[in-house]
């Protein structure tokens, strides 16, 4: 599951992100200790930064499409 999320352009993390991207291809994603997957690309806009993460663990996975339909 592809997943991007939107983060302010003073966002220290966004920034280590981008330079882990550039130096090392792939970078891991992690939230509250827990590892989600891998970031693929982060753009920097105007706005701020655009972060595209690749979900690979199963059970994530599971919980972002239960939310897809309670917006």
């Amino acid at each position: 599951m592809i997943i991007c999320i939107a983060a302010p352009p003073d966002d220290p993390e966004a920034e280590e992100y981008a330079k882990r991207i550039r130096k090392d291809g792939f970078c891991p994603f992690q939230a509250e200790g827990i590892h989600m997957g891998f970031i693929r690309a982060v753009e920097r806009l105007d706005s701020g930064y655009l972060i595209t993460i690749e979900v690979t663990e199963p059970e994530i996975e599971e919980h972002f499409r239960s939310l897809k339909g309670n917006k």
